[in-house]
Protein backbone atom coordinates (compact mmCIF):
# COMPACT_ATOMS: atom_id res chain seq x y z
CA UNK A 1 0.00 0.00 0.00
CA UNK A 2 1.70 3.21 -0.74
CA UNK A 3 2.54 5.92 1.81
CA UNK A 4 1.57 9.47 1.89
CA UNK A 5 5.04 10.36 0.84
CA UNK A 6 4.77 7.94 -2.11
CA UNK A 7 1.59 9.48 -3.13
CA UNK A 8 2.72 12.88 -2.95
CA UNK A 9 1.43 14.04 -0.15
CA UNK A 10 4.46 15.32 1.94
CA UNK A 11 2.28 17.63 4.64
CA UNK A 12 0.19 14.81 5.84
CA UNK A 13 3.56 12.42 5.32
CA UNK A 14 5.75 14.87 8.27
CA UNK A 15 2.13 15.03 10.59
CA UNK A 16 1.95 11.36 10.59
CA UNK A 17 5.44 10.43 11.00
CA UNK A 18 6.04 13.39 13.65
CA UNK A 19 3.38 11.95 15.51
CA UNK A 20 4.56 8.33 15.07
CA UNK A 21 8.05 9.24 16.22
CA UNK A 22 7.20 10.01 19.81
CA UNK A 23 5.09 7.16 20.10
CA UNK A 24 7.84 4.86 19.12
CA UNK A 25 10.02 3.22 21.91
CA UNK A 26 13.81 4.51 21.38
CA UNK A 27 14.59 0.71 21.64
CA UNK A 28 13.02 0.02 18.26
CA UNK A 29 16.24 1.81 16.66
CA UNK A 30 16.03 0.54 13.10
CA UNK A 31 12.36 1.94 12.99
CA UNK A 32 13.05 4.99 14.26
CA UNK A 33 16.25 5.56 11.64
CA UNK A 34 13.17 4.52 8.40
CA UNK A 35 10.70 7.03 10.09
CA UNK A 36 12.89 10.24 10.31
CA UNK A 37 15.00 9.24 7.02
CA UNK A 38 11.32 9.36 5.66
CA UNK A 39 10.17 12.45 7.34
CA UNK A 40 13.33 14.44 6.02
CA UNK A 41 12.64 13.42 2.55
CA UNK A 42 8.82 15.17 3.42
CA UNK A 43 10.34 18.02 4.85
CA UNK A 44 12.50 18.03 1.76
CA UNK A 45 9.69 17.88 -1.08
CA UNK A 46 8.21 20.72 1.66
CA UNK A 47 11.31 23.16 0.55
CA UNK A 48 12.22 22.94 3.56
CA UNK A 49 16.09 21.62 3.09
CA UNK A 50 17.66 22.98 6.34
CA UNK A 51 15.08 20.48 8.59
CA UNK A 52 16.01 17.81 6.20
CA UNK A 53 19.14 17.92 6.32
CA UNK A 54 18.72 17.87 10.12
CA UNK A 55 16.67 15.00 10.13
CA UNK A 56 19.34 13.26 8.13
CA UNK A 57 22.14 13.63 10.67
CA UNK A 58 19.75 12.89 13.92
CA UNK A 59 18.97 9.30 11.57
CA UNK A 60 23.24 8.78 11.05
CA UNK A 61 23.69 7.57 14.36
CA UNK A 62 20.72 5.33 14.30
CA UNK A 63 21.81 3.58 11.34
CA UNK A 64 25.32 3.27 13.01
CA UNK A 65 23.49 1.71 16.28
CA UNK A 66 21.39 -0.73 13.95
CA UNK A 67 22.60 -1.43 10.64
CA UNK A 68 20.59 -1.56 7.94
CA UNK A 69 21.30 -1.64 4.20
CA UNK A 70 17.93 -0.33 3.55
CA UNK A 71 18.25 2.59 5.45
CA UNK A 72 21.48 3.47 4.21
CA UNK A 73 19.78 3.30 0.55
CA UNK A 74 17.19 5.86 1.44
CA UNK A 75 19.50 7.96 4.14
CA UNK A 76 21.93 8.61 0.98
CA UNK A 77 19.04 8.70 -1.51
CA UNK A 78 17.48 11.57 0.63
CA UNK A 79 20.98 13.34 0.80
CA UNK A 80 21.40 13.46 -3.19
CA UNK A 81 17.93 15.29 -3.36
CA UNK A 82 18.41 18.27 -1.22
CA UNK A 83 19.46 21.08 -3.25
CA UNK A 84 22.49 21.34 -1.71
CA UNK A 85 25.73 22.06 -3.78
CA UNK A 86 28.48 19.55 -2.97
CA UNK A 87 30.92 22.92 -1.70
CA UNK A 88 27.80 24.22 0.61
CA UNK A 89 29.31 23.75 4.46
CA UNK A 90 25.61 21.82 5.25
CA UNK A 91 26.34 19.32 2.23
CA UNK A 92 29.69 18.79 3.50
CA UNK A 93 28.95 18.25 7.04
CA UNK A 94 26.52 15.55 5.92
CA UNK A 95 28.37 14.17 3.42
CA UNK A 96 31.31 13.93 6.04
CA UNK A 97 28.52 12.15 8.75
CA UNK A 98 27.74 9.58 5.88
CA UNK A 99 30.97 9.09 4.95
CA UNK A 100 30.95 7.40 8.50
CA UNK A 101 28.61 4.93 7.49
CA UNK A 102 30.55 3.81 4.34
CA UNK A 103 28.08 5.32 2.14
Amino acid sequence: MPSYLDLGRPRETDVYLNRTLRLVPTTKVRDRATYVIRRASAQAQLGEADHAASLLAEAIPLIREAPSERNLRRVVRARQRLPFTKIDPRARALDAQLATLGA
